[in-house]
């Protein structure tokens, strides 16, 4: 009976290291296929006139949105220098007013 298990343990033992084996093995295949799959992409060239024209075109977009944004701000600039010498306009008017008394 003793014998028996004994070797059933050393059956075990021996499958165990039969499958490590094979996982070592498994593992190593797939590290060299994952680095020459990586050393591939590293080494493909890029295609550079889609990546040329794809930034011309953020390029170009960024320009009109910003000048649509300054125009904007020259507007509302002018707006306020419009109102700034309107109010002042009426200041002076009042202050002279005062002066002269009349109201």
């Amino acid at each position: 009976m003793a014998s028996e298990v004994t070797a059933t343990v050393e059956n075990i033992e021996l499958e165990a290291q039969k499958k490590l084996q094979e996982a070592h093995a498994r593992a190593k295949d797939i590290l060299v296929k994952s680095k020459n799959q990586a050393n591939k992409y590293l080494t493909a060239e890029l295609p550079m006139d889609d990546v040329k024209a794809e930034s011309e075109k953020i390029i170009h977009d960024a320009d009109e949105k910003a000048k649509v944004v300054i125009a904007d701000s020259e507007k509302r600039a002018s707006d306020i220098k419009a109102g700034a010498v309107k109010k002042i306009d009426k200041i002076v008017k009042k202050m002279v007013n005062n002066v002269i008394g009349a109201e």
